[in-house]
């Protein structure tokens, strides 16, 4: 994997999701850096199409590893609280009286049991579980479910309901996949995005583990699926945008109660306002 950097004229903006969208990079993070600036920062698969932009542009291009945005990566298999216990997909099955969750994998598709944001937000949704501050059969969203180890793990926390999105087909087929093995009536995958997503209902918890630019445009969406008295877990949000999201949650009405950070990613537990959360556990953290 590499990663493209680049800061160009904020009027240039359009022009170069353009040319981006053209060289499919794998994600996409832009940040104004002041009213005329714009940073924009790809990752991509192998370094043939930002090689070509560099070239074109200008811009720095790095190896992924060389960006620190691999720090805080867990080496598996990683326990999650006292119930779960997440293993690579190509290991053998350890003795254990712990749930076990492998998770299978599809080319193109987030590798989501391996990633610090994904074991962080499996940590939240444990301690709300057994903090007993979700219902006992709880309705879950999980929006841009990869592989769809969050849903599923909610399903197994007992979730009487899951939803998950993903713009991803191969992402939907996975999900699906990886549920049916675990026995999973309850869960529901739908490959579409946030802006046409329908259901006729709201959640308790809601989880988006997405790309720092793409939250910080979804709170709105995010917040009307969310019941009275739910939670929203976020996540993948690198520590350099950690601000401008935050920032971004509160505008659409909705509380920080936790931030917790590997490496230099960034998973918050949020709230609607109006629900107040005292809890001394979370706020000790």
């Amino acid at each position: 994997m590499f990663v493209y950097e680049i800061h160009i004229p904020a009027k240039d903006e359009d022009l170069w999701d353009n040319r981006l969208s053209l060289a499919e990079p794998a994600t996409q993070v832009s940040t104004r850096i002041d009213p005329e600036t714009i940073s924009i920062e790809a990752t991509f698969p192998d370094d043939l199409a930002p090689s070509i932009l560099q070239m074109a542009y200008g811009g720095t291009l790095k190896p992924l590893i060389a960006t620190g945005l691999t720090d805080g990566w867990e080496s598996l298999p990683a326990m999650i609280g006292s119930r779960f216990l997440v293993i690579d997909s190509r290991d053998s099955n350890p003795e254990t009286d712990r749930i076990v969750l492998q998770i299978s994998d599809k080319e193109g598709v987030f590798v989501g049991h391996r990633h610090p944001t994904t074991l962080a937000c499996l940590r939240m949704m444990h301690d709300l579980h057994d903090e007993e501050r979700l219902p006992e059969a709880f309705r879950c969203l999980d929006v841009g479910c990869g592989n769809g180890i969050l849903g599923i793990t909610a399903g197994l926390l007992g979730a009487e309901t899951v939803d998950g999105l993903d713009l991803c087909q191969d992402a939907i087929t996975t999900a699906k996949a990886n549920a049916a093995r675990y026995a999973l009536p309850q869960t529901r995958w739908q490959c579409t995005d946030l802006n046409n997503f329908i259901t006729k209902q709201t959640y308790d918890l809601v989880i988006a583990n997405l790309f720092s630019d793409l939250l910080g445009k979804s709170f709105d969406s995010l917040h009307r699926w969310l019941s009275p008295n739910g939670y929203l877990i976020i996540s993948g949000i690198l520590q350099r945008f950690k601000e401008p999201v935050l920032s971004a949650a509160q505008e659409a009405n909705l509380t920080i109660i936790e931030s917790r950070q590997r490496g230099p990613w960034i998973t918050t537990l949020l709230a609607s306002n109006g629900q107040r959360d005292t809890s001394a556990a979370y706020f000790s953290r």
